[in-house]
C-alpha cells in the first residue's frame, strides 16, 4: 500500500471544509428539531410513541444528507490509475447545476481503480478532452492521487514530467515549475512513497 503525504496546507484547507460543515450542520439539526417539535409536539397523543420517534429520527437524517457529511466521513485518500473516461452531453437540467458543466457545456467523468481494486468514479474538467488539438490533462492509464477531503484528483508523474499540475483543492491547472496553486495558494508538493518507503 503506497503512502500519501499532504501538506499542512491542504490539510488546513480540509479542515477548514469539514468544521465549515460541522457548523452548517448543528444550525440545521437546531432548526430541524425546532420545527419538527412545532409540527409534530401534538402528534404524540395522536399516534404512539414509537411511530412518532421514528418520523423524527428520519427527518433528523436530512441535515447530514445536506452537509455531505457521510460522503466526507466514508472518504479516503487513494492512488490508483485512470481505466476509462467518459465524455457526454450534459443537460440543460445538468448545467444548470454546476458552473463548470456550464462553461464546458458537458460532463466528463474517469474511472479511477485504486490499489485495493475499488473503483472510483470522479467529474473532471479537462479541455482537452473536448476539443481536438488542446493538450489532455487526463489520458487512459494514466496514474492519479486523491488526497481525503477534497474534490479534484490530481494525474500524477515524475517531477521530469512537463504537464500541468492539477491542485486537489480548488482544480486549477498549474504549471510544471509552480509550488503553489496560483488559484488558491495551496502547496502542490503533494508525496507519494512506494511499499518500501521510497519516493516515487
Amino acid at each position: 500500500m503506497k503512502k500519501i503525504v499532504v501538506p499542512d496546507s491542504i490539510k488546513k484547507k480540509v479542515r477548514g471544509d469539514i468544521t465549515g460543515r460541522i457548523i452548517k450542520l448543528v444550525v440545521l439539526l437546531a432548526a430541524f428539531s425546532a420545527a419538527i417539535l412545532m409540527v409534530l409536539g401534538d402528534m404524540t397523543e395522536k399516534t404512539s410513541m414509537g411511530n412518532w420517534s421514528f418520523t423524527m429520527f428520519a427527518l433528523l437524517i436530512v441535515p447530514f444528507v445536506i452537509c455531505g457529511i457521510p460522503a466526507k466521513s466514508f472518504d479516503y485518500s487513494y492512488y490508483g490509475k485512470i481505466i476509462n473516461i467518459e465524455v457526454r452531453t450534459a443537460s440543460e437540467e445538468e448545467i444548470n447545476k454546476d458552473e463548470r458543466r456550464r462553461k464546458s457545456g458537458s460532463i466528463q467523468h474517469v474511472l479511477v481503480e485504486d490499489e485495493r481494486g475499488k473503483l472510483h468514479t470522479v467529474e473532471i474538467f479537462d479541455e482537452g478532452q473536448m476539443f481536438p488539438g488542446r493538450e489532455k490533462i487526463y489520458n487512459k492509464g494514466d496514474r492519479v492521487v486523491h488526497v481525503f477531503g477534497c474534490t479534484y484528483i490530481r494525474p500524477w508523474f515524475p517531477k521530469s514530467f512537463e504537464k500541468k499540475q492539477v491542485c486537489v483543492v480548488c482544480g486549477n491547472k498549474n504549471e510544471p515549475h509552480d509550488e503553489k496553486c496560483r488559484g488558491c495558494g495551496c502547496s502542490l508538493e503533494i508525496e507519494v512513497y512506494d511499499e518500501k518507503g521510497n519516493k516515487m
